[in-house]
């Protein structure tokens, strides 16, 4: 069975969106040596990880190889100051994150300000969090939202950000779809409702490193839209209902858009290849086994 004619025009879209996936984002963190530093190694590790998509140095290093994203884990206590904040200063701001690991909540906001003032840099450049634990979660949120033109191939980079990057992709085409449910003539919405649906499938597929053909397409879209079709008849007739209908008709296109999400997901992780081992963490959020990550030795350095 063909697909339909406007399923067949996603395909150009596909492509540009697995170029984009597929392409290296290097990541430098610099850190020195310690706990902290190991705990940020084993996150960026974790699972399928990109080799050589980390690169660890310090900021003492001279020539850093160039980076889209920059990672500086600064002293909580006071921030970076002397010759790091030089070398800081030094980094791209468009693609500087600042992390604070273990600062007091009742200084949160304070400190943030502080670190971001003296750096020169936007106040939501820097992550500050009480615990190494909070940090991991607020890291991923802060890396997408930073990024968001590097988003697919940060998330199939690093496993760590694909349940964010999910969960971004797939309350954001719901919205979308709410409102395009809102339209009051029947059947008006289909169109447009299914391309966004499967657009989203696609970005899912990418963001979960998988490969996607036509045939692998209709498979997915069979196990993850075998209630569509109940679902758009609904929709269509609950704008037949005088009065609210079409926000029931909005309601529904945003419930059917995040339960298909949901099931490609659960197809996605269910027929993905096994992950590599994760480091076991402490009650810190500090690796009890060491994680293997990239070190940028010098003759490795230079752009």
């Amino acid at each position: 069975m063909a697909l339909p004619p406007q399923i067949h025009d996603l395909w150009s879209i596909w492509r540009e969106m697995s170029g984009m996936a597929e392409r290296q984002v290097p990541v430098n963190l610099y850190a020195t040596l310690g706990p902290d530093r190991e705990a940020l190694k084993t996150l960026f590790q974790e699972g399928r990880a990109s080799a050589r998509a980390l690169r660890v140095l310090e900021l003492s290093d001279t020539a850093p190889p160039e980076a889209d994203v920059h990672l500086v884990l600064a002293p909580a206590t006071h921030g970076p100051d002397g010759a790091d904040l030089a070398a800081i200063r030094r980094l791209p701001p468009e693609a500087l994150l600042v992390l604070l690991p273990e600062v007091p909540a009742e200084s949160l906001p304070t400190r943030r300000r502080e670190v971001a003032a003296n750096i020169g840099i936007r106040a939501e450049r820097v992550v500050a969090s009480t615990t190494m634990v909070a940090l991991r979660k607020d890291l991923a949120k802060r890396i997408l939202q930073s990024f968001p033109d590097q988003a697919l191939s940060l998330a199939r980079q690093f496993p760590f950000l694909r349940e964010e990057a999910t969960q971004l992709e797939i309350v954001s085409t719901s919205q979308q779809n709410a409102m395009v449910g809102l339209i009051p003539v029947p059947g008006a919405d289909m169109p447009v409702m299914t391309i966004n649906q499967v657009k989203m499938v696609l970005r899912l597929a990418a963001i979960h490193d998988q490969p996607m053909t036509p045939e692998r397409l209709k498979e997915v879209l069979a196990v993850v839209g075998g209630g569509l079709a109940l679902r758009t008849v609904a929709r269509q007739a609950a704008k037949l209902i005088p009065g609210p209908g079409w926000l029931v008709a909005g309601g529904l296109g945003y419930a059917g858009t995040l339960a298909m999400g949901k099931a490609a997901v659960t197809y996605f992780k269910r027929t993905s290849p096994s992950e590599a081992p994760v480091a076991t963490l402490g009650a810190d959020g500090r690796p009890v086994i060491e994680a293997q990550a990239t070190v940028v030795a010098p003759a490795e350095r230079g752009g």
